[in-house]
């Protein structure tokens, strides 16, 4: 097994001094997880 580029994709909906953040990784089967969070911005 090697390192392979990460083809990510992330989504920001800012509002005021924060963002939400999803980031969706795929695994090399197929299946995708999910997360979420909140980014500050001060």
């Amino acid at each position: 097994m090697g390192l392979n580029p990460c083809p990510c994709k992330f989504r920001l909906d800012i509002q005021g001094n924060k963002a939400t953040a999803t980031a969706v990784v795929v695994n090399s089967g197929g299946v995708e997880t999910r997360f979420t969070d909140t980014i500050n911005f001060s």
